[in-house]
């Protein structure tokens, strides 16, 4: 007999998969603020953008018109209470200028470690991502530039 831990866990785990496919796979960031997203959601390791859609988008637009086939691979899903570790492959493929990189035509596949809180309203409130964009750049093949 499963105890109501494990359940809410399960329930949990299906959620965000669906927030997966729904959102990040399907690039329909519009559900993400209707569904998904709290009004505050937001990317502490992010500095100068502001907490909730509007900064969130910010974020993910420019990389998303960049690789416009990219998609997010859940290779591992950890739940406990309210928050959510998740290990994926993210796939792509460069298309459009990012970070001031021109286009290379190459596809890329690469690491991303993320841990999401989930609020009391059943909404994400913060994400944590941990990028490996060495791989990513190295597959580029070309970093950008400080300017």
């Amino acid at each position: 007999m499963r105890t109501i831990a494990q359940h809410h866990a399960q329930a949990l785990k299906q959620w965000f998969l669906r927030y997966g496919e729904e959102v990040m796979n399907a690039h329909d960031f519009d559900l993400a603020a209707r569904k998904y997203w709290d009004a505050n959601f937001s990317n502490p390791y992010a500095e100068g953008f502001e907490p909730g859609v509007r900064g969130m988008m910010e974020q993910i637009e420019p990389f998303v018109e960049a690789f416009p086939d990219v998609r997010f691979d859940v290779e591992d899903l950890l739940v406990e209470e309210h928050k959510i570790a998740v290990r994926m492959m993210v796939k792509g493929t460069h298309k459009t200028p990012f970070m001031g990189i021109p286009p290379s035509g190459r596809e890329v596949h690469f690491p991303m470690v993320a841990f999401f809180e989930v609020g009391e309203n059943g909404r994400l409130t913060a994400v944590y991502p941990v990028v490996d964009w060495l791989t990513a750049f190295g597959q580029i093949g070309q970093f950008p530039t400080q300017s």
